[in-house]
C-alpha cells in the first residue's frame, strides 16, 4: 500500500503582498490549451505568486497543496481519508472535494520540497497523468525537476511548462515595481529580472547597503542549497552577462563544462 501523506493544505499568498505582473497575459496563452501546467525555477522566481495569479484568472485561488512542512493538515486527514489511502483514491476525493468546493484549479505549490517522498509524488504523478477535465486545472510548482517523466504529455498537450524566462522579470515588470523609488541601474542590472532580488532593491531603496542585501540574498537563495563543488563553480560563472560552454569553459579551471552547466540547470 502507498502512503502519501507528504502534501499538505496550504494557502494562497495575501494579496496585498502580491505585485502586479504584466506577463500573466503572456503566461495564459501559453498554457491555456494544458490541463497542467508546471512551473519550474530557482529560489526566489515568483512561482508562488505566479501560481496564485494564475488561479485568479482561473477564477479563484482553487485548493492549494503544499510540500512546506509547516502548513495545514495532511491532505489525507483533510479528505477524512486514512494515511495509507492509494494515489487513486487521494486523487478521487481530492476532485470530488474541489468539485463540491467550486474550485477551478488544485495547486500543488513547493513541490521540491518533498521529492524524496516516494508517497507523494506516486500522488502528483497519478494526479497529472489522469487527465480528467472534470479535476479542474492543475499548477505545479518546483525548483527542481519532477522525477517522473512529463515530456510526452508536453507533446501531447497535457502539460505546460514555464521556466525562468517566462518567471523573472521584464525591463518594464521592473520599472512597474519600482516606481517612484530611487533607481540604480547598476544594481537593476545586476538582479537580472530575478523577482526576489528586485523586491530586495525595492525594500531597500535609497539605502547605501541596497547592493550588499541584493549579493548576500543571492549567496544565501542560490548558492546556499548548493553542493559545494557546485557553489564553487556557480560563483565563478556568475559575473558572465550570459552563460555558454565556451564562457563556461574558459572560467572554469577544471571540470567539464558541459556537465557543470546541466548540473545548475537541474538545481534550478
Amino acid at each position: 500500500m502507498v502512503k502519501a501523506m507528504g502534501f499538505r493544505i496550504g494557502r494562497a499568498p495575501d494579496r496585498p503582498a502580491r505585485l502586479g505582473r504584466r506577463k500573466v497575459a503572456d503566461w495564459l496563452a501559453a498554457t491555456s490549451a494544458a490541463r497542467c501546467c508546471v512551473l519550474q525555477a530557482g529560489p526566489g522566481s515568483g512561482k508562488t505568486f505566479a501560481l496564485a495569479l494564475l488561479a485568479e484568472e482561473y477564477g479563484g485561488d482553487g485548493v492549494w497543496l503544499t510540500g512546506e512542512s509547516g502548513a495545514g493538515p495532511p491532505l489525507t486527514e483533510w479528505l477524512g481519508l486514512a494515511s495509507g489511502a492509494d494515489p487513486a483514491e487521494i486523487a478521487a476525493a481530492l476532485a470530488r472535494a474541489a468539485a463540491a468546493r467550486g474550485a477551478p484549479c488544485i495547486v500543488w505549490d513547493a513541490a521540491d520540497r518533498l521529492l524524496a517522498d516516494k508517497a507523494a509524488m506516486a500522488l502528483l504523478r497519478h494526479w497529472i497523468e489522469l487527465g480528467d477535465a472534470a479535476a479542474g486545472r492543475t499548477l505545479v510548482a518546483t525548483r527542481l525537476p519532477l522525477p517522473f517523466p512529463t515530456a510526452r504529455l508536453v507533446v501531447e498537450g497535457r502539460v505546460a511548462r514555464l521556466g525562468p524566462g517566462d518567471l523573472w522579470l521584464s525591463p518594464e515588470e521592473v520599472a512597474d515595481w519600482l516606481d517612484r523609488l530611487p533607481r540604480h541601474p547598476a544594481l537593476e542590472s545586476e538582479a537580472a529580472g530575478w523577482p526576489l532580488g528586485v523586491a530586495a532593491l525595492r525594500r531597500a531603496a535609497g539605502e547605501p547597503d541596497a547592493g550588499a542585501l541584493l549579493r548576500a540574498l543571492a549567496a544565501e537563495e542560490w548558492l546556499g542549497p548548493l553542493p559545494a563543488d557546485l557553489a564553487a563553480r556557480a560563483a565563478a560563472l556568475a559575473p558572465l552577462p550570459a552563460v555558454s560552454t565556451a564562457a563556461a569553459a574558459r572560467i572554469l579551471a577544471d571540470g567539464d563544462p558541459d556537465v557543470t552547466l546541466a548540473a545548475l540547470a537541474d538545481w534550478g
